[in-house]
């Protein structure tokens, strides 16, 4: 994430170019790796903020999979290049100061910043026409999760070969029909985990998996934590 407050610039990608004008922002994915040039003589700033980051429902969750997976990576916010200007710099100062509470405000600042990036995210993903290919089956998955769905099954709600469907279906959402509703499973299981109402095995029932166990060994294959250890965190 960078900003340029005196001219256009861009970063090169191993496999892309991105030019960002003045107050724009990028997201770059865990392990991108790039270079930062400047293709004038005059001079110029640009911030990077370094973050760990969940999605804590800010949007639609197959685009915060995508951006994180580095599908959506080199897409600069194309609004509210006025209103975040002024947000990065105030979060470098807020950095530098080191006040009372700062890492609470530089992480209140990095989180708006972060919902204004992902809504524009959501509206290009909105407009891809793969989307509008797969997206009866992605709303299907979305609310109905909790059971097991075939992809021959999802296919044909779309009207498409099973293999011309899968194909879509990551390409547009960077996973597979499957793995997009074990996230699902797992998003919910992380909600109902954190209301201390249920335990592991009834919250394995509630989100479609039939072991507890098989449960755990997925949820920390996805999280990195078992379901005991989530809780221990909050």
């Amino acid at each position: 994430m960078w900003q340029n407050r005196f001219n256009s610039n861009y970063s090169e990608f191993t496999d892309s170019t991105c030019t960002l004008k003045e107050g724009q922002m990028i997201f770059l994915s865990p392990n991108c790796s790039y270079t930062i040039k400047n293709p004038s003589a005059e001079p110029f700033i640009h911030i990077t903020a370094n973050f760990a980051m969940r999605s804590h429902g800010c949007c639609d969750q197959s685009v915060f999979a995508g951006i994180m997976n580095g599908v959506y990576s080199s897409f600069p916010i194309s609004e509210d290049t006025a209103r975040l200007a002024p947000m990065i710099e105030r979060l470098l100062s807020v950095w530098q100061i080191k006040g009372n509470g700062y890492r609470v405000m530089a992480k209140s600042l990095l989180y708006e910043m972060m919902y204004l990036y992902l809504n524009d995210m959501a509206k290009k993903y909105r407009k891809n026409t793969h989307y509008s290919k797969i997206s009866s089956a992605k709303k299907y998955i979305d609310a109905n999760f909790d059971r097991d769905i075939s992809v021959r099954e999802l296919a044909d709600m779309c009207g498409l070969s099973e293999t011309h469907f899968r194909r879509l279906f990551v390409q547009t959402l960077g996973m597979s029909p499957t793995d997009y509703r074990i996230d699902k499973r797992i998003l919910k299981a992380k909600d109902l985990l954190l209301t201390g109402d249920y335990n592991v095995g009834e919250i394995a029932e509630q989100v479609g998996f039939e072991d507890a166990n098989y449960f755990s060994r997925i949820f920390k294959k996805k999280t990195g934590f078992t379901p005991k250890e989530y809780i221990g965190m909050y």
